[in-house]
């Protein structure tokens, strides 16, 4: 392969190396990864309700991932959050 003027090389692109995923881990590529906001939106809540849920120190926290100081949500594990808040009030009358 040679370099072209602008430094890059010219020649097909490999694809990214993709490693074993632990079966614990599995992640359904179709599952979509919301924002704070987007997630506020959905839940129809405001985002400081959103942020106070994911603090370490909150008692019943919202199902999130980090990446980096963004934080990010699955919808369906947020779907299965709300059914189970659901369930339980529904027990607990």
């Amino acid at each position: 392969m040679g370099a072209m003027p602008d430094g890059s090389l010219k020649g097909p692109r490999k694809p990214a190396a993709e490693g074993p995923v632990p079966n614990n881990q599995k992640i359904q590529i179709e599952d979509e990864l919301l924002t704070v906001q987007e997630v506020a939106q959905l839940l129809k809540v405001p985002t400081s309700w959103v942020y106070e849920r994911c603090r370490e120190r909150s008692s019943d926290p919202l199902p999130h991932l980090k990446l980096g100081k963004y934080l990010r949500f699955y919808k369906s594990e947020l779907l299965h959050y709300v059914e189970n808040l659901r369930r339980g009030s529904s027990n607990q009358a």
